[in-house]
């Protein structure tokens, strides 16, 4: 028997109308699955969501706690009188990060940080310059402050006087509670032995 060469079931590769052979014989080549891209851009877009949730949250965390404290500090230098003399009613009160930043920069490495607040009321605008005292629990405790005016003029605040807690050891501070007397019970489930 002789091969046929233009037989397209004979096992002949070198037929010319063989299937599968050639670049074209077979149709188009199978198309590429996408599903592998969109898994990457799903996954990279997941990731991007969830950095800018995070950065997000804490920023938004940050400035809530920054305008709480300067709620705090606010409602206690507002009836100053050099705050009513110098800026008048208060129109704006906020801690300044980026002067925070700067204070620290050029402050003694050995004196109490200071918290800055931008101040804007009916008579002029400045910076006030608080140091915290220890304690107070989830008030703040200013031991110290001052207002630099727009014109750099440095003016002391007067503020309240604190107790500062006391970092003395004192061992009467501790109450020793009440002195217990054996009273001749033996541990629960055993029975006092006669034998020596």
């Amino acid at each position: 028997m002789s091969n046929n060469p233009n037989d397209p079931f004979d096992g002949n590769p070198n037929s010319p109308n063989q299937m599968g052979s050639g670049p074209m014989a077979g149709g188009p080549p199978p198309k590429k699955s996408k599903s592998k891209m969109f898994w990457l851009l799903g996954c990279l877009g997941g990731m991007g969501v969830l950095g800018l949730i995070c950065c997000g949250g804490t920023y938004a965390t940050m400035q809530f706690g920054m305008g709480m404290l300067a709620t705090q500090v606010q409602t206690q230098i507002e009836n100053n009188p050099v705050i009513v003399e110098e800026i008048g009613d208060i129109e704006s009160f906020s801690m300044s990060f980026s002067a925070a930043l700067e204070n620290a920069q050029t402050q003694d490495p050995g004196g109490a940080p200071e918290l800055p607040f931008e101040i804007v009321g009916s008579k002029g605008s400045g910076t006030v310059f608080i140091e915290q005292g220890a304690g107070g629990g989830e008030n703040v405790v200013i031991r110290s402050a001052r207002l630099v005016t727009s014109d750099g003029k440095s003016i002391p605040l007067e503020v309240e006087a604190i107790d500062e807690p006391s970092l003395e050891f004192n061992p009467d501070m501790f109450d020793a509670g009440d002195t217990l007397e054996p009273s001749g019970l033996e541990p629960s489930g055993l029975e006092p032995s006669s034998d020596p």
